[in-house]
């Protein structure tokens, strides 16, 4: 039986030559071409050229004495053939001048490919029944089960355990399955990626749960503190709120003593007290809340335990204990009785339109 060169450039020129020698008999088309794939490579690697495989079939007619060839009808071509075909052309294509640096360096990442393939497989084991932490093994037949597929893939790219057809089909369909799997599997990966700086060290699993800004929040900033006046505009000094659940209405979460912490200033610390202590127990959503100041010791920047906090004092004084409201008095709604003596609103209260609401 000839035998079939590893090059597809001999495989292409010996189909030719015998379609060319197609009238004559098939004893002698084998006669002639015995060899043929072995003299071809031989002549491929001294000149580095074929030739044209019209000429080289008149030589083989002429040194048999056969005559010329009369008019040539293409012999219709085998499968395998028009693959070699396909092949030399695009194995041309890729010595050419500008396209050459371009495929040895492809060539050279074919380990890769071999990785990723193995890779590839491995995920469609784990629909299977391997078990996966997202892309990743769960335990150790998964991990064992990876470097298998990926042995797998290796050696088929160095062309070791393909000794039939059916292996060489089954390899040529998990490639494609792998390319497909890898082009979902990648943008997926990616977009995990990005949302990684935002989840927790310590989450595992498939899930992501986008953090949420603790407290009060207006305008993607945190609510400093909450001023309540009633209907004809008059300062209210303390009023409870609730979320139509209600849940209590809290700006943040306090710190062990009751406090959030506010400005700074040199030797000086600021805290609103956020905790009312009643015999119920304590209330963190009784606003105003009152400001505390404490010292810092200078030489160690430790900072001194707030006193005990007295209830809110005279509005407008920035008091121990004392709550400083932006103004005294809010503009009355309509409809709300105003005394004579009572203060006209400030200049700098807000007008009569939708406020904006705070976002928890």
């Amino acid at each position: 039986m000839t035998s079939i060169s590893i090059d597809p450039r001999v495989d292409a020129f010996a189909a030719e030559v015998r379609s060319r020698l197609g009238d004559l008999g098939p004893e002698e088309v084998t006669e002639l071409t015995e060899g043929l794939e072995a003299d071809l490579a031989e002549r491929l690697d001294d000149i580095g050229d074929l030739g044209d495989a019209a000429a080289y079939a008149s030589e083989l007619r002429e040194s048999a004495g056969l005559p010329a060839q009369g008019a040539h009808i293409p012999a219709v071509k085998t499968s395998r053939e028009w693959w070699a075909e396909r092949r030399a052309q695009a194995l041309a294509f890729s010595q050419r001048r500008g396209v050459a640096p371009i495929t040895r360096f492809l060539v050279a990442l074919r380990p890769v490919w071999w990785f990723a393939r193995g890779f590839a497989l491995f995920l469609c084991l784990g629909a299977v029944g391997v078990h996966l932490n997202w892309l990743l093994p769960a335990d150790v037949l998964g991990w064992i089960a990876l470097a298998a597929a990926v042995v797998l893939s290796v050696q088929w790219g160095r062309g070791v355990w393909l000794g039939s057809r059916f292996l060489r089909i089954l390899k040529a369909a998990v490639s494609v399955v792998a390319i497909l799997v890898l082009l979902i599997t990648i943008p997926t990966a990616l977009n995990r990626l990005s949302y990684d700086p935002y989840s927790s060290a310590s989450s595992s699993g498939d899930s992501y749960e986008a953090p949420v800004p603790e407290g009060l929040r207006m305008n993607g900033e945190n609510v400093q503190n909450i001023f309540a006046f009633d209907c004809s505009g008059a300062a209210i000094e303390r009023v409870q709120l609730f979320d139509a659940n209600g849940k209590p209405l809290v700006l943040e979460d306090a710190d062990e003593n009751g406090l959030l912490t506010r400005d700074s200033a040199q030797g000086t610390q600021t805290y609103l007290k956020a905790r009312t202590d009643t015999e119920q127990g304590p209330i963190f959503n009784a606003f105003p809340l009152s400001t505390v100041t404490t010292t810092i010791d200078p030489d160690t920047g430790a900072v001194s335990t707030p006193t005990p906090i007295p209830s809110a004092g005279t509005p407008g004084e920035a008091q121990q204990g004392t709550a400083v409201r932006p103004f005294e008095r809010a503009r009355p709604l309509p409809g709300c009785a105003i005394t004579p003596d009572t203060p006209a609103p400030a200049a700098d209260a807000p007008a009569d339109e939708t406020p904006a609401k705070p976002t928890p």
